[in-house]
């Protein structure tokens, strides 16, 4: 149903967007956020993206409280614009559908969950002509001095415990498990 047809027209009606048909393409994952997790501010432009997608899969009893929410920011003037406040917070509701435009200005994040109840959703996005992005604006690079061991005390970073013999040998053993 997601991918059909009739499903697509709709949203094309809705967005006023041509989005390709299916093809061979589906682009759709599943993410369970639990107790502290989070998903930092990013925009979904890349490959044609053009509208994303999320079916909420939560618990029927979840609250604000519970966080998780989707976060949506306003963006400033600069090129390209960069995103700033939280502009709008939407709470996963159970068996809700949620989707908005990929743009160059469609920055969100999943704020964090903050409750032993799973955040389980469905997202992807459909595709349509790729969009234009404004061009990078990019500082010129900063000249760093090249630091070496007769320029900076490495042992004054890190304890002398993590370069004993039998400590690298613990933690190589923890993680190769």
């Amino acid at each position: 149903v997601l991918y059909s047809e009739k499903f697509r027209s709709a949203l094309e009606n809705i967005t006023g967007l041509k989005l390709q048909g299916l093809g061979t393409d589906v682009s759709m994952s599943c993410a369970v956020y639990e107790d502290t997790n989070v998903l930092l501010c990013h925009d979904d432009e890349l490959q044609g993206r053009r509208i994303a997608y999320i079916f909420y899969l939560v618990p029927e009893d979840w609250e604000e409280e519970d966080g998780g929410a989707l976060d949506l920011f306003d963006v400033d003037n600069n090129t390209p614009p960069q995103p700033t406040t939280i502009a709008n917070s939407l709470i996963p509701k159970f068996n809700s559908f949620t989707f908005f435009e990929v743009s160059p200005v469609s920055y969100h994040q999943v704020a964090e969950v903050k409750s032993d109840k799973k955040r389980l959703s469905v997202s992807g996005w459909f595709h349509g002509d790729p969009i234009v992005r404004p061009p990078s604006v990019m500082d010129q690079p900063v000249q760093c001095e090249t630091l070496t061991s007769e320029t900076i005390n490495i042992d004054a970073f890190i304890d002398c415990d993590y370069s004993r013999a039998q400590t690298i040998k613990q933690i190589k053993k923890q993680h190769t498990k």
